[in-house]
């Protein structure tokens, strides 16, 4: 899956390469990705919240994480 995906654009990236988003995305969904890799980034829609995996399971990224 890999933590943020993109296309190779070349020795520089442009604002409008980096605001495209068939370009650069987190993967997202409702319900976490089947095989994932050990620093792998996934953006619950449900729940608002951005993940990354630790190598065995889906850990809290960001200020949210203090209070869950």
């Amino acid at each position: 899956m890999g933590a943020v995906r993109h296309k190779d654009v070349g020795s520089q990236l442009t604002k409008a390469e980096w605001l495209d988003p068939d370009i650069h995305y987190i993967p997202s969904g409702t319900s976490f990705p089947a095989n994932p890799s050990e620093g792998d980034l996934f953006w619950r829609k449900d729940e608002k919240i951005l993940y990354i995996y630790d190598g065995t399971a889906w850990r809290v990224l960001g200020p949210y994480a203090v209070y869950k």
